[in-house]
């Protein structure tokens, strides 16, 4: 609820043209008193707000400025929302007050418990994450209500986790994510938990290299999407510099020269690279890559090497093999990733490139 009195009063005397002294005359105060509720310094009694409203030919509700909120569960989880974006500790106030108002809808009790695991978790303020855990704890309960996609019971275990571990412990905040880390989802959380707890090395250096293993596929994953987004949208610029990030990240994991995933992951972004050559017209740049490319894949199929434990910093994965969608061959896997693409001239290049490799073995 917003009421706007005071500008009101000041606004309705200057459209009529009336000083302060004109206007206290009118209502039979003083001068004083007209400045003081025009700066807010002091409320007109009821009488007298009615009195005003009369005197300016408008409603109370009107010259009151009066705009009730809207507290439907959509409008109040905006709000939250809002609150929590802005980093807006007043959202806690209104968070209360929808918990009271409905203490059993999702939407509400996990937007609530969101905004104190944020402040909590900033502040370490140790009231702030009991009272998000407790809320936490409430959201799974009322969990099949819930109809946002990104929210599961996984992601509120998560995020009692973070409250236990800003708590300070650290034991039961690891045993919450280790029970819910499906696909080693949590693998990063977990090893950074145990390293700033000073847990045992190699505890804690099993999750860490699993969590790189990972956040390496990833970037392999994303990498051909942004590059036809880039090419797509015309931003060669950000293309080749992607594909500079993604070469660098590759270049620094290498352990030796020899075969191996990473060259095989290397060829692949000569290919697209080669792409982002064509599209921005130079077709020589992109021959030359496609050679490279070539003969990459040639080196990686007389003595292919799947294994990640070669990846460097991957320090306790054992020996453990990598699949893709590029298939074990790779001169065949990048002749699919051409055919994907569809572009005419990459895949005359291609063609060339290729068929010049036969006549010269």
């Amino acid at each position: 609820m917003t009421i706007r009195l005071s500008e009101n009063i000041r606004r309705y005397r200057k459209q009529l043209g009336l000083t302060q002294e004109q206007l206290a005359e009118a209502m039979g105060v003083s001068i004083g008193a007209v400045h003081k509720w025009e700066t807010g310094l002091s409320t007109p009694d009821i009488t007298l707000i009615v009195g005003l409203a009369n005197f300016f030919d408008t409603s109370v509700d009107v010259l009151l400025g009066y705009e009730m909120k809207d507290n439907g569960v959509a409008a109040i989880a905006k709000r939250l929302i809002r609150y929590y974006n802005e980093k807006n500790r007043e959202g806690l106030a209104e968070a209360e007050q929808a918990l009271v108002r409905y203490p059993n809808n999702f939407e509400i009790v996990y937007d609530a418990a969101s905004l104190y695991i944020a402040f909590g978790f900033e502040s370490g303020e140790k009231d702030l994450l009991h009272r998000a855990i407790e809320l936490l704890d409430i959201s799974e309960r009322l969990l099949p209500q819930n109809t946002n996609p990104e929210v599961n019971s996984m992601a509120i275990q998560g995020e009692k986790a973070f409250a236990f571990y800003r708590l300070g412990e650290v034991e039961r905040a690891v045993e919450l994510l280790r029970k819910c880390n499906a696909g080693g989802f949590y693998d990063s959380i977990i090893g950074a938990f145990l390293a700033l707890s000073d847990s045992d090395p190699d505890r804690m250096i099993s999750y860490l290299s699993r969590a790189l293993i990972s956040a390496i596929t990833s970037v392999f994953n994303i990498t051909p999407g942004y590059i036809r987004y880039y090419v797509k949208t015309k931003q060669f610029a950000n293309a080749f510099a992607f594909l500079d990030w993604t070469e660098g990240l590759m270049a620094g994991l290498r352990n030796g020269n020899g075969p191996d995933y990473l060259g095989k992951m290397q060829a692949e972004g000569m290919v697209l690279r080669a792409y982002a050559c064509v599209e921005s017209g130079d077709t020589d740049a992109a021959r030359t890559l496609l050679r490279e490319a070539v003969a990459s894949a040639e080196r990686f199929d007389a003595e292919p090497c799947f294994d990640i434990s070669r990846i460097r910093f991957a320090e306790s994965v054992g020996t453990t093999s990598t699949y893709d969608i590029f298939g074990v061959n790779l001169q065949n896997g990048l002749a699919d990733l051409v055919r994907t693409i569809d572009n005419p001239t990459l895949s005359s290049l291609w063609k060339e490139v290729t068929e010049d490799n036969i006549q010269n073995e």
